[in-house]
């Protein structure tokens, strides 16, 4: 590997800038300097690695790595039922990728009070999800849930069986990782439930 002095490395950035903005970058070469509002940054398209240029200086960008575990495959939850809602079960599966924390949550079973709730049209009615991390902080907004805003599940016979939620909240890696347990809470149906 050549060092060079700080003041030497100022021509071979000045260099790449000129060859970029005159367009003479091969497609074929590994750097791509791209504009980021007032930053420019080198990045190395075989290795991935990026490099913030700050004048005639190259600093490395640390990127968040997302755990192996996370990222390899779905983190089923331990399964939840919410006080005031008997005999209801939440079931929770969560998956990192691409800064986002991708969910499916399912409740059952639909006889009862959650089936009763979404039966009545109840437009407030909703479980609430909040990941909380191991001091019980939260690591990220919770997630609303409504009833109106959820899929049916039917059995084999064709009758309502569960409650079906999916979707995906923007999420850093380090939040996800940090996530040890869901809170599990709920609005909209509390006299419904109690029937």
């Amino acid at each position: 590997m050549i060092r060079m002095p700080p003041r030497m490395l100022f021509l071979p950035l000045m260099l790449l800038g000129a060859a970029t903005l005159t367009g003479c970058l091969n497609q074929g070469e590994p750097y791509e300097v791209s504009k980021a509002g007032n930053q420019t940054f080198l990045l190395n398209k075989k290795t991935g690695e990026v490099k913030l240029i700050e004048g005639t200086t190259l600093v490395a960008v640390d990127l968040p790595d997302v755990p192996a575990s996370s990222a390899a495959s779905a983190r089923l939850w331990p399964d939840q039922q919410p006080s005031g809602v008997p005999g209801a079960t939440v079931s929770i599966r969560t998956k990192y990728r691409d800064g986002q924390m991708h969910y499916i949550v399912s409740a059952g079973p639909y006889d009862g009070p959650l089936g009763k709730a979404h039966t009545s049209s109840n437009h407030v009615a909703a479980l609430i999800l909040s990941f909380v991390d191991t001091d019980g902080f939260a690591v990220a907004a919770g997630i609303d849930l409504k009833l109106s805003e959820v899929s049916l599940v039917v059995n084999n016979e064709g009758n309502p069986d569960q409650l079906r939620w999916s979707g995906s909240k923007p999420m850093s890696a380090e939040a996800y990782a940090a996530a040890a347990t869901v809170v599990l809470s709920w609005r909209g149906f509390p006299s419904v439930a109690r029937q």
